[in-house]
C-alpha cells in the first residue's frame, strides 16, 4: 500500500506491483475509501485509494455461484433439565468437488457470549453441553463454480432428564386405570413389593440372579410357552399429533429378525384423550422401547414351589430344572449347538408349539419373577417367571 501527496510524492507505505499468473480470476471482493490529506494550498485533494482489502472469497471460475456461503439457524433452547445434545441430521445435496462443514457454538444462558465455534464429529455429533446452540452450515462449490451444495432442512436432536406432561380428560377413570395407562406408556410394571409398598418401575434390570429354582424348591411346573404367544414385533404408538412405527426395519435389526421367525405382528398403543394433541412427542420414546422388549421371544413359566418370602417382583433367578431323557428346545439362532445333533444323550430339536408343554425345559435360564402368589392354606408360592434376554 502506498500513500502520495499532490505532487507525486511518495509519502507512506510501498508500492507493489501483483503480477496474476493466470487468467481465471474474474471477479472478486474489495472495499476502497477515499484519502484526503491537507498540502500546500491544496487541502482536500483526493489522493487516491488508501486501503484495498481482498476479501476471502475469490472468485477462481467463471461459473454462477458464489465460491462460499453459509446459513446460521436460529438460536435452539434445549430447555432447563437438558440432559445431552444428540447428532445434526442434514437433508442437502452435496455434488461432486463441492464441500459442506456444520459447526456449532453454545452458550448457558442468552446474556453470555456464545462460545468458538466447533466442527460437529464425523458421525454429526454436537459436542457441546450447555442450554443454548447455534447452528451454522457453510458450503463450497466446486473450483469452476459451477456446482453448488444445497440444504433442504436440517434437524438435530436432544435428550432432557425430565419433562412435564399435560395429562387431560381423567374423568371416569379409576385410579388403578391411570396408572396402567402410564405404565403402558414408558413400558412400566406396576405392584407391591415385600413391604407392601406400591411400585412403579421400568421391566428391566441390571442385577445379578439373587437365587435359583431347580428341583430342591420346586414342586411342579403349571404352566409353560416359549413366548412366541406375546411377541409384538411392528410397534404403532399414537399420542395426540404424534405417531411413531417401530419395526425391523425401523430399528436396524438384521436378519434373521424378528418378522422372518414369527410373521408380522402389531400392537397399537394409543393414549386417546388421556393426553394433549399438541403434548410431547411420546410416540418417537414408546414404540422403540416398546418394540425392544416385546419384539423377543421371552420364555416363560409358571411354578408352585416351597413356601418362601425372599423373593419379590422384579428380583432375577436363575431357573436350573433338569428332567432325564428330555430334548432341549433348540431355537432359531441357537450358536451352542447345531440343530438336530446330540451330545452327551441329550437330544437337540425342534418342536411346535403344541409340544412345547411336554418337551420343555430350564436349563440355566437366566429369568425375572414378574407375579407371587402366597398359598398360606397348603404353604406354596407361585411365581410367574419370564426370561432376561
Amino acid at each position: 500500500m502506498a500513500v502520495y501527496d499532490y505532487t507525486g510524492t511518495l509519502v507512506e507505505g510501498d508500492f507493489i506491483t501483483v503480477v496474476a499468473t493466470d487468467n481465471t480470476h474474474t471477479a472478486t471482493q474489495y472495499y476502497t475509501h477515499d484519502y484526503t490529506a491537507p498540502g500546500a494550498g491544496n487541502n482536500g485533494d483526493i489522493l487516491g485509494i488508501l486501503i484495498m482489502r481482498m476479501g476471502g472469497a475469490i472468485a477462481t471460475g467463471g461459473g454462477a455461484y458464489e465460491q462460499n456461503g453459509s446459513l446460521l439457524s436460529e438460536e435452539i433452547d434445549g430447555g432447563a433439565t437438558l440432559s445431552t445434545w444428540g447428532t445434526v441430521a442434514p437433508s442437502q445435496t452435496l455434488p461432486s468437488g463441492t464441500a459442506v462443514t456444520i459447526e456449532t457454538r453454545e452458550r448457558a444462558s442468552t446474556g453470555d457470549a456464545w462460545s468458538a465455534w466447533v466442527a460437529v464429529t464425523s458421525s454429526g455429533q454436537v459436542v457441546a453441553t450447555k442450554r443454548y446452540l447455534q447452528l451454522r452450515w457453510s458450503a463450497t462449490a466446486n473450483t469452476a463454480q459451477t456446482l453448488t451444495p444445497i440444504i433442504y432442512s436440517w434437524t438435530v436432536g436432544y435428550t432432557r432428564s425430565s419433562i412435564v406432561i399435560p395429562l387431560v380428560k381423567m374423568q371416569g377413570l379409576s385410579c388403578l386405570a391411570a396408572l396402567e395407562q402410564l405404565a403402558q406408556m414408558a413400558c412400566y410394571e406396576i405392584g407391591f413389593d415385600a413391604q407392601d409398598q406400591f411400585i412403579f418401575r421400568p421391566r428391566n434390570t441390571s442385577l445379578s440372579p439373587v437365587a435359583e429354582i431347580n428341583s430342591k424348591n420346586v414342586i411342579a411346573f403349571t404352566n409353560m410357552s416359549d413366548g412366541a404367544d406375546r411377541i409384538f414385533n411392528r410397534i404403532v404408538a399414537e399420542y395426540g399429533n404424534y405417531r411413531t412405527v417401530a419395526d425391523p426395519t425401523s430399528e436396524g435389526d438384521t436378519a434373521p429378525t424378528s418378522q422372518d421367525k414369527f410373521g408380522v405382528k402389531e400392537l397399537s398403543i394409543q393414549a386417546g384423550n388421556f393426553l394433549l394433541e399438541e403434548a410431547a412427542d411420546l410416540a418417537i420414546a414408546v414404540a422403540p422401547t416398546v418394540y425392544e422388549y416385546t419384539s423377543k421371544a421371552r420364555r416363560r413359566v409358571s411354578i408352585d414351589a416351597r413356601f418362601d418370602l425372599r423373593l419379590e417382583l422384579g428380583d432375577r433367578v436363575l431357573a436350573n430344572y433338569n428332567e432325564d431323557n428330555i430334548s432341549i428346545l433348540w431355537r432359531w439362532g441357537d450358536s451352542f449347538i447345531k440343530y438336530v445333533a446330540s451330545t452327551l444323550n441329550v437330544n437337540y430339536k425342534y418342536y411346535a408349539n403344541n409340544d412345547l408343554t411336554s418337551e420343555f425345559l430350564l436349563l440355566g435360564v437366566d429369568m425375572r419373577v414378574e407375579g407371587i402368589e402366597l398359598d398360606l392354606d397348603n404353604w406354596k408360592t407361585r411365581y410367574d417367571l419370564v426370561e432376561v434376554l
